[in-house]
This record gives structure tokens, sequence and C-alpha cells, in this order.
């Protein structure tokens, strides 16, 4: 017994000299809140040691609220304002112009020999901006008439050649409609090949007129429009046609 007071004894001693405690008790000392930007702390204070530990409080961050003070428009910036509900800080924003809204419509209609206009004015304010409408006629830039069964002779002869001499270049189309259909407000004319059949596919688009494909359909019609692309797994495409003869 005499050996193990003893033993108690020391220990307690050695305990005494390091500085430390059998068990700690804590007590809050300090207190620091955290701010939106800045950490804060707790200090703790044990009583039987005086050993300190602090705490870090992360900060809590701004909690903005926004407020638009001037709409931007398509001439001018707008202003928008920022404003912490924690602290007060407020920031401004600067919103970017807006791009005009033009509304269109033909001012001149395009003819074989010239372009059309179109003018668009801004909804917002009053701008104005005009654009070209491709011409209809045949020039050194357009190869001009050609039959279905003249391109897809050039095409199965030549398909590199071809590309070089229609590709986004502008031709009239004549042939006969074997089959068509309507797809995201355009109507589609197969001119050779028909729809969901492999090979080659000369397709002209009617951009802007939901056309009815039946009347169409089994009748010879001549299209002009923008050659898109010519391949022979895919459809030849003929963009944004217009009829010009039946």
């Amino acid at each position: 017994m005499r050996k193990f007071l003893a033993i108690c004894l020391v220990m307690a001693m050695l305990c005494s000299f390091a500085g430390c405690c059998l068990s700690h008790d804590y007590v809050e000392t300090a207190r620091k809140d955290a701010s939106c930007d800045t950490d804060g702390s707790i200090t703790y204070k044990c009583s039987n040691c005086e050993e300190e530990e602090t705490e870090i409080i992360p900060a809590v961050g701004h909690t903005f609220s926004e407020e638009t003070v001037q709409e931007a428009t398509c001439t001018t910036t707008g202003l928008k304002k920022k404003t912490c509900s924690v602290c007060g800080l407020a920031e401004d924003i600067e919103i970017a112009v807006l791009e005009h809204n033009y509304e269109y419509s033909i001012t001149k209609e395009p003819t074989l020999e010239d372009y059309g206009t179109e003018t668009g004015i801004c909804t917002m304010c009053g701008d104005t901006h005009e654009k070209k409408i491709m011409y209809l006629g045949v020039t050194k830039y357009n190869p001009g008439v050609v039959t279905v069964d003249e391109l897809v002779k050039e095409i199965k002869s030549d398909i590199d050649g071809a590309k070089e001499k229609y590709n986004g270049k502008w031709v009239h189309i004549t042939g006969k409609v074997l089959s068509a259909h309507n797809v995201a407000g355009m109507t589609s004319f197969y001119l050779y090949g028909e729809k969901g059949g492999s090979g080659l596919r000369i397709v002209c688009w009617v951009n802007e007129k939901v056309l009815k494909p039946f009347d169409y359909t089994g009748e010879t019609h001549t299209f002009i429009g923008q050659v898109r692309e010519i391949t022979t797994v895919n459809a030849t495409e003929i963009g944004d046609c217009e009829i010009v003869a039946d």
C-alpha cells in the first residue's frame, strides 16, 4: 500500500513540474464573433492548469440582395446594386448593353439580276439595319440551270469536281419530286431518291413556307437555292429554295 501511495505521489509531482493536469477542465474565457469576411474565435482555459486552446469560427460570408437600379437597353448599360444584409457592404454591378431586337421585313424583292433588301427595325430603340437577299440570277459565281439527272451524273463520275463546282453556289435544279415531307416548319422535297432510302438523294428545303407535300409529289418543278452539301451517302442539300417554275 505504501508503495502504491509513493508511486501516486511521484506521478503527481512529475505532472506538477511538467505543467500538466490529469483532467482538463476548460472554461471559455474570450470570444470574438465571426463577421462576413473575417474569422472569429473562442478561447478556452483549463481551470486546473491554465492551459489555453483557441477554436476558429469561419467567416460567414456576405448575404447579398440585388436590386436593379437602371435597366440596360440596346444603347446604354444598366446598373445593379448588391447590398449585404449583415454588414451593409454595397457593390455596383454594370449590366451589359443588350443586343438590338430587329424585326425584319422585305423592302426590296430580289430579282434575277439584283439583290433584294431586308430592313430591320429595333423594337427597343428604333435603330435600323439592312441585309441583302441573294439575287436569283445566273452570274460567273453561279453555275446556273442544271437538271437533277445532270447533277447526279456529275456527282457519280467526279464527286470532288462536283463539290468544287456546286458547293456554296446558287443553282436552278429542275426535276421530278418523288417524295416530300414537312419537318421543323419547312418542306423538304426529294428530287432523286426516296425519303429514308440509301444512296444519293437531292433535298430542296423550302424555308418559311409550310407547303403541302402531296401538292407537289409526282410533278416536275424548278427550284433555285444554294447548294449546302454534296455527298453520295447523305442528302445533297439545296438550302432555302424557291420554286420559280412548274
